[in-house]
């Protein structure tokens, strides 16, 4: 019977790491590196970072989309301050936004907008932008490590 058990849960934790953990990206922007994780999927895109209570200086999340669209995010079961860089398809920062927790009731979580199409955002602790210099139109890309 523990065998079994033991087995289950081995099999269950493949899937997870199969399925719904992201992928990690490397993207530079000025002179900071950053190890994001990669949200492709509808099932990662809706998640983001909730339940996550604390970032380091080099850790963030990077949304990607097929095509440009407008997009919204919020703040549901988030409670850490973020910073919101919206990109346009060559990773270029069209606006960041800083969003608040939201820990009540779904219902309650305001509605954070893209400025218009967008293809990717990258989400950092809040006040990673200013604390680095970095300002709309500023451009990620790909550092080499991964």
């Amino acid at each position: 019977m523990i065998r079994l058990v033991v087995n289950v849960s081995l099999v269950l934790m493949i899937v997870w790491v199969i399925f719904f953990r992201t992928p990690i990206t490397t993207l530079c922007i000025g002179d900071q590196m950053l190890h994001l994780e990669t949200a492709y999927k509808a099932y990662t895109r809706k998640k983001g970072l909730q339940g996550v209570d604390f970032l380091t200086d080099r850790e963030g999340m990077l949304f990607l989309y097929d095509k440009p669209e407008q997009r919204s995010f919020w703040m549901y079961d988030v409670s850490i301050p973020l910073d919101l860089a919206w990109l346009d398809g060559s990773g270029r920062i069209i606006s960041i936004q800083s969003m608040h927790p939201c820990l009540s009731d779904r219902e309650d979580c305001r509605l954070y907008p893209s400025p218009g199409p967008i293809t990717g955002a990258v989400e950092v602790r809040g006040g990673w932008f200013t604390d680095h210099g970095i300002t709309a139109g500023d451009r990620f890309f790909d550092c080499g490590v991964d």
